[in-house]
């Protein structure tokens, strides 16, 4: 069984449907059980919500910490394949192994000692909501290595235009979780009732299971890329080369997790079920914005491999196919937010509280999704060609932006809908301002190549 795809030849659109749906079915899974997490916990309340939303905020980080190997590792290997050299491909997969176990490690050790301060810090005040959070975060955190390295096994087989093998590994992952959820949240037959640990319980499970699950396919269909011996003596040459690569990105997410907290502390003064209407929104906002990141995962492994063999006509080709799908799915998103909020948001929360301010949320958000889509799939183009710290440093700039725009509008008779004015506005920018910086981007690489 041998799924690698070479994407320097062949039809442009053939080749990146191939690629793409499966990470686009991966991401609606993913979405599905993230909006399906939402219904079981709403079920419980605002506070069971707000308890998970904000564990989840580290689990943010998380995800930002691992991209500093997942996306040094897509680009290197991406490149690698594209030169037709697949034993440095493996070197850079070995090397992108190492250096996120480390990191996976002092994560897991930080939750460990620190549970209590990071729910702390966002005010939560009930004390049963906060036991909640803690309990969220300890239980994750036993499965923190698993939840780091499947993301990064995903981006190597992505990389090679591999994305069946981690689409089904994933899904089987996604299903156990979802299934479990529901038994262990609400103690359906012989499981027990676990409210949020349930929760906890199920997610830490599904990801244990994925790195099985990828463990036993790389040893029962070997590939020269794919031939990673983790106890090897460690290259820190090609570890510091993909932390190099990786580490733009990763300040990039990380940074977001920052803004998104202080945000979350702004919120925090309108009260829980405002942090609970967020939470639940950028759920519901996530059908665009993951499908965009699928997009941008496929984008980046279609120009790395084409850079890496220098075919940059099929690049142009390549990236407006993909623009003109995401424009489209942005566009979706925007009709669906604006015009139908009040139905979504009650399939979540049909607490009467609660729904005026969600419905505000996905019609102020919705307005951006378009030129959020454009953002996302520009920093994937910008990725594939190994440059990470323009589109990084833009992101950093105007998402840190949002701290100020939403302490000044919030304090005005807009309130809480001020903070989401600020995320939208931003968003706004952002698709505007890094096309044309990859527009010159672009020139440069052609000017160097032609010289």
């Amino acid at each position: 069984m041998n799924e690698k795809q070479d994407l320097t030849v062949g039809s442009i659109p053939q080749k990146i449907i191939y690629l793409s749906m499966p990470i686009l079915a991966t991401s609606f899974i993913n979405m599905a059980y993230n909006l399906i997490d939402m219904i079981c916990i709403g079920r419980l309340g605002s506070g069971a919500v707000a308890a998970v939303g904000s564990a989840g905020f580290l689990m943010w980080f998380a995800q930002a910490s691992s991209s500093i190997s997942r996306i040094g590792a897509q680009i290197t290997i991406s490149q690698s394949m594209g030169k037709r050299q697949p034993h440095l491909a493996r070197e850079y997969a070995q090397a992108s192994m190492w250096l996120n176990s480390f990191i996976a490690w002092a994560f897991t050790i930080f939750i460990m000692l620190f549970n209590s301060q990071i729910i702390g810090f966002f005010r939560l005040g009930d004390p049963v909501i906060i036991k909640q959070g803690r309990i969220y975060l300890i239980i994750v955190g036993f499965a923190m290595i698993f939840a780091y390295t499947t993301p990064v096994l995903s981006a190597i087989f992505n990389a090679s235009g591999d994305s069946k093998t981690p689409f089904l590994l994933n899904t089987c992952g996604l299903v156990f979780n979802i299934v479990f959820d529901i038994l262990l949240i609400f103690g359906i037959g012989p499981f027990p009732k676990l409210g949020v640990a349930g929760a906890a319980i199920a997610t830490a499970g599904a990801q244990a299971l994925v790195w099985l699950l990828f463990i036993l396919h790389i040893k029962k269909y070997p590939q020269p890329h794919l031939d990673i011996k983790i106890f090897s003596k460690p290259d820190f040459v090609k570890i510091r080369e993909i932390a190099k690569i990786g580490f733009p990105s990763a300040l990039q997410s990380s940074m977001y997790c920052v803004f998104s907290i202080l945000l979350a502390r702004i919120i925090s003064n309108f009260g829980a079920t405002e942090i609970a209407v967020q939470k639940v929104g950028s759920q519901i906002e996530s059908l665009s914005w993951i499908t965009a990141d699928g997009l941008a995962i496929a984008i980046c492994a279609f120009v790395g491999q084409n850079y890496g063999s220098k075919n940059f006509d099929r690049i142009d080709k390549g990236i407006r196919i993909i623009a003109m799908i995401s424009i489209s799915i942005g566009a979706l998103a925007t009709v669906g937010l604006v015009f139908f909020g009040e139905p979504i948001f009650k399939l979540f929360i049909n607490e009467p509280a609660s729904i005026p301010s969600g419905v505000n949320y996905l019609r102020i958000l919705g307005y951006s999704q378009i030129l959020m889509c454009i953002e996302i799939i520009t920093i994937g183009m910008f990725n594939g060609f190994g440059e990470t710290k323009i589109p990084a440093m833009i992101s950093i700039l105007l998402t840190g932006a949002r701290i100020p725009i939403a302490l000044f509008l919030s304090a005005t008779a807009l309130g809480v809908n001020g903070v989401w004015w600020a995320i939208s506005l931003t968003s706004i920018i952002k698709g505007f301002i890094l096309p044309v910086f990859y527009y010159f981007y672009r020139k440069k690489v052609m000017l160097e190549y032609q010289a």
